[in-house]
């Protein structure tokens, strides 16, 4: 009985921990990025023509309005996911004072993990953008939440599913 309620508490904490942490960055994303979606897209536009970035490959869509704020939120909690992984391998890299970890098993979760989160990420928002572009061309008004649930989304599939 012990061990059932043991294991029954550590799921709770760790459900309402994680939970709580990505409700954290999501409210963080949607109060803080989500609003700057011009700036966002304007400097982005700026690079990739300052990098002479093929059409073909880039994120963000020469028409208005660039990107949707969907793609940029999900863009921006994928961002926040490789950082801590990779954070995570420098922080075990820099506290492991007996060096037990082999440096080439923290390769894994501070560069593999974050580059392949980052590639998918990246497919993601060029169909993203050809999809925008596909609707703007199709002369289709163009939502820029594009019914995007936000914050209300996470949390209804997080907690009361």
């Amino acid at each position: 009985m012990s061990q059932f309620l043991g294991e029954l508490l550590v799921q709770l904490i760790g459900r309402v921990i994680v939970g709580g942490l990505i409700m954290s960055v999501v409210a963080f994303v949607d109060r803080n990025i989500v609003p700057r979606r011009n700036i966002i897209v304007r400097r982005g536009r700026a690079i990739q023509n300052a990098l002479h970035i093929s059409r073909h490959i880039c994120v963000f869509a020469d028409e208005e309005p660039g990107m949707l704020d969907k793609d940029i939120r999900l863009a921006a909690e994928v961002l926040v996911l490789a950082g801590f992984f990779s954070n995570f391998a420098l922080l075990i890299l820099v506290l492991d004072p007996r060096e037990v970890t082999p440096y080439w098993l923290l390769f894994i979760p501070g560069i593999v993990i974050p580059g392949c989160l980052l590639f998918f990420l990246w497919l993601y928002l060029v169909k993203s953008k050809r999809r925008l572009e596909a609707r703007l061309r199709d002369e289709k008004v163009v939502d820029h939440g594009d019914g995007d649930p936000g914050v209300e989304g996470t949390f209804n599939a997080m907690f009361l599913s």
